[in-house]
């Protein structure tokens, strides 16, 4: 069985056990498939012990995922060290989200004006349950630049984005 971890609940990947259960459409496979990519979060390289620690899935299953992730293209495995690791291939999944999203088409503009009027740096977010997350950044030629990138996540309640965005719910 599959047990709920840390890393899971934080990623807030997954819906509660019980209502997966009642879904009769929901693929757990897929949940466990993306629960093992976003074991990488923060560990830029991860053997097979360490992924399964942080999925709580076991270690045949997490060798399954690892090989199929290798072999689609999304994980590269180190042949000396066996530890595994993302590919740029994750960015695809990124980039499509940031292609198709009219806030982000209908931002730009603005964002870019922002830009060049202030000099300073502009940042598109978005709510996504107690986080906000950075889907747009146009960095300042003169300020140091704090290491956030899109698709960067942090705490609501703590970011100037997220107050603002919070003041308005």
């Amino acid at each position: 069985g599959w047990k709920v971890s840390a890393p899971r609940a934080r990623a807030g990947i997954a819906p509660a056990a019980s209502e997966a259960a009642e879904d009769g459409l929901y693929v757990q496979s897929v949940e466990k498939a993306f629960a093992v990519l976003h074991a990488f979060a923060g560990r830029p390289r991860m053997g097979l012990t360490e992924v399964a620690a942080a999925t709580g899935l076991d270690r045949s299953a997490v060798q399954r995922f690892l090989h199929t992730l290798e072999r689609l293209g999304y994980l590269r495995k180190d042949p000396r060290s066996k530890q595994f690791a993302l590919t740029v291939r994750m960015l695809e999944l990124g980039r499509h989200y940031i292609a198709g999203s009219t806030l982000v088409e209908r931002a730009q503009p603005f964002l870019l004006h922002l830009s060049r009027q202030t000099e300073e740096a502009v940042n598109l977010t978005v709510l996504d349950g107690a986080e906000i997350v950075y889907v747009s950044r146009l960095l300042s030629r003169h300020a140091i630049a704090m290491n956030l990138s899109a698709g960067s996540r942090l705490p609501a309640y703590c970011t100037a984005p997220g107050i603002a965005i919070l003041s308005r719910l």
